[in-house]
């Protein structure tokens, strides 16, 4: 579709977008109260600028675990395993804090693995056997073919500079996600619901 893309997580992106770096950012980052996603950060950040927050899809995350792993139903029976962390701030890390506090599990009460900057690593390590979870997409845990316990239905939605979104590259994007192959693909993935794509969230 013509567009240029860089991986480094939500807050990340964010930053990047704030500083004119992109034109459009992925982000799944639910607010502090654990009730809204994306749209309480975007307002916060993005008042008063040509920005739009579009609807991406919803996605299934949980807990990837290693294929001989057992006895791990929720977050508290990470106490004392092996788990694989994102970078700070990306929305994955985010989202592993608001989820630990919840269920009364610190850092400390884990073996924290080597940090992983991408989803895909993350999981990569688990499929290794580096550690025995990581707070995960279903979509890869079934690619790697490992045990998912689902823990939330987190909402993936894109940040675009409004006049950037009518132009080609985005619109091209766009007009692929909403085609019968995209629908084929995400069926087949499993883990996404790509209903309402393209409606717009939030508009500055």
């Amino acid at each position: 579709c013509g567009l240029a893309s860089y991986f480094d997580g939500s807050s990340d992106g964010m930053t990047r977008f704030l500083a004119r770096e992109g034109v459009a950012a992925g982000l799944h980052l639910l607010d502090a109260e654990g009730r809204e996603w994306n749209i309480p950060t975007v307002a916060r950040n993005c008042g008063g600028r040509n920005a739009v927050l579009v609807r991406f899809a919803k996605r299934a995350r949980g807990l990837v675990l290693g294929r001989e792993v057992t006895g791990v139903a929720d977050m508290a029976d990470l106490k004392g395993r092996r788990v694989v962390p994102r970078q700070p701030d990306s929305g994955s890390d985010v989202l592993f804090s608001q989820l630990a506090a919840k269920a009364g599990l610190r850092s400390e009460d884990m073996d924290l693995a080597e940090v992983a900057r991408t989803e895909t690593e993350a999981v990569q390590a688990v499929a290794r056997g580096d550690a025995e979870a990581t707070l995960g997409l279903e979509t890869l845990a079934k690619d790697f073919g490992l045990p998912f316990v689902p823990l939330i239905e987190e909402r993936f939605d894109l940040l675009v500079h409004r006049r950037a979104w009518f132009d080609t590259p985005l619109q091209r994007l766009m007009t692929f996600c909403q085609s019968e192959a995209m629908a084929a693909r995400a069926e087949h993935m499993g883990g996404y619901d790509l209903t309402g794509l393209g409606t717009v969230r939030w508009n500055a």
